[in-house]
């Protein structure tokens, strides 16, 4: 049995396209947020405590739909440059359980589950 790592053709192909459907179905979600937040708050309800809450929820919503945007974004690069299924902080292969679990992943489940902050190539930390 062969091990590699990155995902083969049709394991690629799966993900990509996985990976598209979920970053277009974020941007809708995201751009019906910036419209409903817009349409809840006119001038004159901002003292409103109800409408406050519904805003604040809907930025939370809006900035975790824009962070999965980001990872999904960062995968799909990692899969045209060929280095995707690829752990960014150990550097040896990915599971492809769980790449097929988590396609957005950019660590093995023993770098993640360590509960240590990870240091990825371009220098950013993550948790």
């Amino acid at each position: 049995m062969q091990t590699s790592k990155v995902p083969d053709s049709k394991m690629h192909d799966t993900i990509k396209s996985v990976l598209t459907l979920r970053l277009h179905e974020l941007k809708s979600s995201l751009s019906h947020h910036e419209k409903e937040t817009t349409q809840l708050l006119p001038p004159q309800a901002s003292e409103s405590a109800y409408l406050r809450n519904e805003i604040e929820t809907l930025e939370v919503e809006e900035r975790l739909e824009a962070e999965e945007i980001q990872l999904i974004q960062k995968a799909l690069d990692r899969l045209e440059r060929g280095t995707y299924g690829t752990c960014l902080s150990c550097h040896k292969p990915i599971a492809k359980k769980r790449l097929l679990a988590v396609p957005e992943t950019s660590f093995c489940k023993p770098c993640k589950t360590s509960g240590e902050p990870l240091r990825q190539r371009d220098g950013n930390w993550a948790y």
